[in-house]
């Protein structure tokens, strides 16, 4: 029998943020009051290791560390090149990213991602930032489709 271990052996518990700021102030208050770390690990719902970590922070700085802040992969900045092609072609068909992108590609033989063409078009006032959390309407020409079909 051939037992293969999982990559990420915690990893159905170890989804999202787990100390949030709300977390972290009770854990470190915890802390303060004299209870032990794995009763602030309790609380906080992270390993003891992680407690030790926040509580040495706290020690020697004297304030809330601050969690969560610049994580993820840094943006690439946008070069003078790319803005001379974005504006080029943009002029020439008057598009948007997405499409504007295999234009690019096609034409000036240059790979730009959408959403970098799209800061580009920001940027230069010849695009609108779309609404945070709305989505966009559909016809519902779909479902119109379908009821033709099934009469």
């Amino acid at each position: 029998m051939c037992i293969i271990p999982k990559l990420f052996y915690l990893d159905i518990e170890n989804r999202g943020m787990k100390l949030t700021k709300a977390k972290l102030i009770e854990t470190l208050r915890v802390l303060n009051e004299g209870e032990s770390k794995y009763q602030a690990r309790k609380i906080a719902g992270v390993t003891k290791q992680r407690v030790y970590q926040v509580w040495k922070q706290y020690d020697e700085s004297g304030i809330v560390p601050v969690l969560g802040n610049k994580v993820g992969r840094p943006k690439r900045p946008i070069t003078d090149e790319e803005h001379v092609v974005v504006r080029e072609v943009y002029e020439r068909y008057r598009l948007g990213a997405d499409a504007l992108e295999r234009l690019i590609e096609r034409d000036k033989g240059v790979h730009l991602p959408h959403n970098h063409i799209h800061r580009v078009l920001l940027g230069s006032g010849l695009a609108e930032a779309g609404k945070p959390g709305v989505k966009r309407k559909q016809d519902g020409s779909d479902t119109n489709r379908e009821m033709v079909r099934h009469i």
